[in-house]
């Protein structure tokens, strides 16, 4: 799997939730020999991350940063940012904490739902587990979870 390195401009859309981007050269998928909108994992610093590495309408490529990695590593509009992009091999195209594992062996039936959900959903609710910093929160919402995915089928938004 290869591993490029790319020069990115930091963007700011000005919303408060998902504004802040790297502005990458058109069609970078293609260096990387993956499919357009595909995950990747990012090394930025000494942060490596799970990301969607999308094409914009304006033609270039773009992936997403939080506020949290534009504080910590002090980006600001138009600066120019070396990261290194590969693909994304993992299942989920994140993180799977341990405690949605352990729940998720306790309970194969919504084990099962969880899998039949989209891919972006699933990266949602792990992500929901996942960010919680304690150990016992992140078994509680794990446990919820699974009471979720069973709400989710019955609306019909998992099959």
């Amino acid at each position: 799997m290869k591993k490029i390195a790319f020069t990115g401009i930091v963007r700011y859309t000005g919303a408060e939730i998902g504004g802040w981007y790297l502005e990458l050269e058109a069609n970078s998928h293609e260096k990387l020999g993956i499919d357009p909108n595909a995950r990747v994992m990012m090394e930025l610093g000494e942060d490596t991350l799970h990301r969607g590495l999308r094409n914009s309408k304006n033609g270039y490529s773009h992936v997403a940063l939080n506020k949290k990695l534009v504080d910590k590593y002090h980006l600001k509009e138009g600066m120019e940012v070396e990261i290194h992009l590969q693909e994304d091999r993992s299942e989920y195209g994140m993180d799977f904490p341990d405690e949605m594992r352990e729940v998720m062996e306790q309970d194969p039936e919504g084990r099962d739902l969880f899998q039949r959900a989209t891919p972006g959903l699933q990266r949602g609710l792990l992500h929901y587990v996942s960010s919680a910093k304690g150990v016992q929160m992140r078994i509680n919402r794990a446990l919820h979870l699974m009471t979720r995915v069973r709400e989710l089928h019955a609306e019909g938004k998992i099959k």
